[in-house]
């Protein structure tokens, strides 16, 4: 059976921050790049709040809603070695109930005294308490809008010494108080949304736009600023200085048709021989992925791609083991 040859894949990365990564990826098709967009919001295994012991809730609100909103909040490892040692639970943890190999376990306990000055407390996130100081809540996705946040307490509330910030999980009023124990236990965004370590992930192949300069040469001022006009995103701009048309960013093409309708509605051009002809670099496509939190960016890219290739290799070895059995 004959195999195609690998093909040579570069990625170059465009943009980092804490919690954003820009990145081209460029010799693949579209279903690799889907792919890479699917494993990065499903695949990539993190830590999420699974069961939840509830000991006491005066709270106003019901225990399965306060489960889920626990469920929901964003779990840190500090620790990348052991949260790939991780096992996951009722797969691969002989423990058969719970153990450290596949769980971690977090406090949450707060009573709001009675005479306390201030009528409510907003039980958030940074109450959850681990076992295991590598593993830990995320408050906010990145610092920016922690000192923001921090910042506009401070503003409304200066005499309070404790934060009250981060993921909201409960108000508690005067005399009320909720106590709680929690396991995180390792999963993926296939399972349930709560294990995905991404907000969004998207993918844009490369779009190429020419303009056709014999044709913008036969045109009026009019006429090129009506052209322009005709981009919903503003995608060409006339230069007065010159009376020139020019493309202020390819990135802002939507592909909707508008320009080059335009020329063959307006000024009759052929289809063929139009003001700007718009089309798309073959296998080149830019991702941009945000994170919750969870995980950084790049090692949210770097995981997936770990996945992808274990994939691959079990179709390989698949393909093997079937060329094999066909030359018995």
């Amino acid at each position: 059976m004959s195999r195609r040859s690998a093909r040579k894949v570069n990625i170059e990365i465009v943009e980092l921050t804490s919690d954003t990564i820009k990145f081209f990826v460029k010799g693949i098709d579209v279903s690799m790049a889907n792919s890479i967009r699917r494993v990065c919001i499903g695949e990539v295994p993190t830590l999420a709040i699974e069961n939840v012991s509830i000991e006491r809730n005066d709270t106003v609100l019901q225990d399965e809603f306060i489960c889920h909103r626990l469920g929901f909040i964003p779990l840190k490892s500090t620790d990348d070695v052991r949260l790939k040692r991780m096992n996951y639970r009722n797969n691969s943890c002989t423990c058969g109930m719970t153990c450290p190999r596949c769980e971690v376990e977090f406090r949450i306990e707060y009573e709001h005294n009675i005479k306390h000055k201030d009528e409510t407390f907003l039980l958030t996130s940074r109450a959850l308490q681990p076992n295991n100081p590598s593993i830990q809540p995320i408050h906010f996705s990145n610092s920016k809008d922690e000192e923001f946040a921090m910042e506009a307490e401070r503003m409304m509330r200066p005499e309070v010494e404790d934060t009250q910030t981060g993921i909201r999980i409960v108000k508690i009023g005067r005399g009320q108080g909720f106590k709680a124990t929690c396991q995180a236990i390792k999963g993926t965004g296939k399972q349930h949304a709560k294990w995905s370590p991404v907000a969004e992930c998207v993918f844009r192949q490369e779009p190429v736009i020419e303009l056709n300069k014999s044709r913008l040469a036969g045109m009026s001022v009019s006429e090129k600023k009506a052209f322009v006009s005709k981009s919903p995103t503003k995608l060409f701009e006339y230069v007065e200085a010159t009376g020139e048309v020019r493309v202020v960013d390819k990135w802002r093409c939507e592909f909707s048709g508008e320009c080059e309708r335009w020329g063959v509605e307006e000024m009759h051009f052929p289809a063929d021989d139009n003001v700007v002809k718009m089309s798309y670099k073959p296998g080149s496509f830019l991702f941009t992925l945000e994170t919750n939190g969870q995980m950084p960016p790049e090692q949210v890219v770097i995981s997936a791609f770990e996945v992808l290739d274990e994939k691959i290799e079990l179709i390989r070895a698949a393909a093997d083991e079937r060329d094999a059995y066909a030359l018995q």
